[in-house]
């Protein structure tokens, strides 16, 4: 983990004061270095082949910039916002449901979107073990590269991924046109 802290540590991604946060930002750091195989390749003599580690590895993966955001989103609501909060008697659980978590939203979603898109690059490459998607068909096109038919496969697997990628990213948008509170659309 020191490995990855270090890098992490002069990027900003770690903070520099507050240190109650550090070990919990350590651990979830460190996994996006692993490369996308390397996590497939440690979750197969467990889990096996097929969709189990698929989905196992994909959901690791999702977690960091959904946390990373989450952390971020909450954290970047004005002290000033919360006090007046607080000063109108407003409970800690209020708080957080009608004052940070609107705020927040927006960075939040796009924590989510964020890892949506990776989950969709990342899920090609679990068809290497089996796993549901494009990326079955990617790699027999790739296998049989100089047949007849092989790159339209290819093609074809590289465009369905493509186009997925594309279709969430318009919902992304829609759900953030009409659950961002107007106040703070940009």
């Amino acid at each position: 983990m020191s490995i990855c802290a270090g890098p992490n540590r002069s990027t900003g991604v770690l903070p520099r004061s507050r240190s109650s946060h550090h070990p919990r930002r350590v651990a979830t750091t460190c996994h996006p270095a692993t490369e996308n195989t390397s996590l497939f390749g440690l979750l197969q003599p467990i889990l096996g082949l097929g969709v189990t580690p698929s989905l196992t590895a994909l959901t690791i993966y999702a977690i960091y910039p959904v946390l990373r955001n989450v952390v971020a989103g909450l954290s970047s609501v004005d002290d000033a916002v919360l006090e007046s909060a607080r000063g109108m008697g407003m409970g800690s659980v209020r708080r957080m449901v009608t004052i940070q978590l609107p705020l927040a939203w927006p960075v939040i979603l796009s924590g989510i979107r964020v890892a949506v898109l990776i989950i969709i690059g990342i899920a090609v490459v679990a068809g290497a073990i089996n796993g549901p998607g494009f990326g079955s068909s990617l790699f027999l096109g790739l296998q049989r590269l100089g047949s007849v038919n092989s790159f339209n496969q290819v093609l074809a697997a590289t465009l369905g991924c493509l186009v997925v990628a594309a279709v969430y990213e318009v919902v992304f948008w829609i759900v953030q046109r009409f659950t961002t509170p107007r106040g703070i659309r940009v």
